[in-house]
C-alpha cells in the first residue's frame, strides 16, 4: 500500500522546494549596494569599523579629507577621531555581492572606459588586485610563497598577513588566547601593532587592548610600529607571507 501524504507532508514539501532557490528582485535590495556619497554602485568597497556603513573606497576618503564634518560618518554621524580614515576596513562580502547583481556587459562598459580615460591622459595602468587580495580580515587563496605585499592602483601598499596564537611548550598556560575566527589577513602596510591589539581584543572580548600582545618570529613588538617595519626590520622574508602571534601580555 502506498504511503499517504499528509497536510503536513505537503508543507515541508513546499518549504524544502522554496529553500532550494530564491527569487529576489533587484529593485529590494538595490540601495544596499550603492554608495550614499556619489549614489553609484560600490567600488572597492570600505566599511567603518564603528558602525558598518559601507562607502566606495575613493568616496569615504574624499569625505574624511574636504568635508566639514570629516571626523563622523556621513551616514549615521557617529564621532570617528582624529584619524578617521584609521576605521576603514575593506567590505569584500558587500562588494562581491555588488559585483554579481550587476550585469557583465555593464562591467565590460566601465571598464572600457576607465581604459580610455588612463590612455586620454597617458598614463600607464596597473593590474587591479584579486579580490582574495584586497580582503582585510578574510581568507586568502594567494600561494604560500606569495610575496607579502601588493601595491593597489588608488591606493596605498597592502600586506597579507596571517594571526594566531601563541602555541609554545615554554608559554605560561594563563597567556594563551583563542584562535581568531579568520587568521589570514590584508590590511595597509602602515597600520600600526596597536591597530592590530584593539582588533584581537575586540574580536576575542577582552576589555583592556593593552593586555594584548603582538609578536614576530618570538619577539614581542611594540604598538608604535607599523606593519612595514616589522615586515622589513623582524620578519625579513619578501616571498612569504609574514606570521604574527598574539598572546595575553604578562611581566
Amino acid at each position: 500500500m502506498a504511503p499517504t501524504m499528509t497536510a503536513t507532508d505537503s508543507t515541508c514539501t513546499e518549504l524544502l522546494a522554496d529553500a532550494r532557490k530564491v527569487e529576489v528582485r533587484l529593485v529590494e535590495v538595490n540601495k544596499f549596494f550603492i554608495c550614499t556619497l556619489c549614489k553609484g554602485y560600490l567600488r572597492d568597497a570600505q566599511k567603518i569599523n564603528e558602525c558598518a556603513d559601507t562607502f566606495c573606497n575613493g568616496c569615504i576618503r574624499m569625505h574624511f579629507a574636504r568635508s566639514k564634518y570629516h571626523d563622523k560618518c556621513p551616514v549615521c554621524k557617529v564621532e570617528l577621531g582624529a584619524k578617521p580614515w584609521t576605521k576603514l576596513i575593506p567590505d569584500p562580502t558587500i562588494q562581491g555581492l555588488a559585483d554579481k547583481l550587476l550585469a557583465q556587459d555593464f562591467r565590460a562598459k566601465e571598464e572600457t572606459e576607465e581604459r580610455h580615460f588612463y590612455a586620454r591622459l597617458g598614463i600607464k595602468r596597473k593590474l587591479h588586485a584579486t579580490s582574495e587580495g584586497s580582503v582585510a580580515m578574510g581568507p586568502s587563496r594567494a600561494a604560500p610563497t606569495q610575496s607579502s605585499q601588493e601595491e593597489t592602483p588608488t591606493g596605498p601598499r597592502r600586506m597579507n598577513f596571517e594571526m594566531y596564537p601563541q602555541r609554545n611548550p615554554d608559554v605560561p598556560l594563563f597567556v594563551y588566547m583563542h584562535r581568531l575566527p579568520r587568521p589570514i589577513m590584508c590590511a595597509e602596510a602602515s597600520v600600526r601593532i596597536a591597530r592590530l591589539r584593539k582588533f584581537v581584543a575586540w574580536k576575542l572580548g577582552i576589555e583592556d587592548p593593552s593586555d594584548v600582545e603582538i609578536l614576530c618570529r618570538g619577539t614581542p613588538v611594540g604598538g608604535e610600529y607599523s606593519l612595514e617595519f616589522v615586515h622589513r626590520t623582524i620578519w625579513k622574508d619578501r616571498q612569504s607571507r609574514m606570521l604574527l602571534e598574539y598572546r595575553r601580555k604578562h611581566v
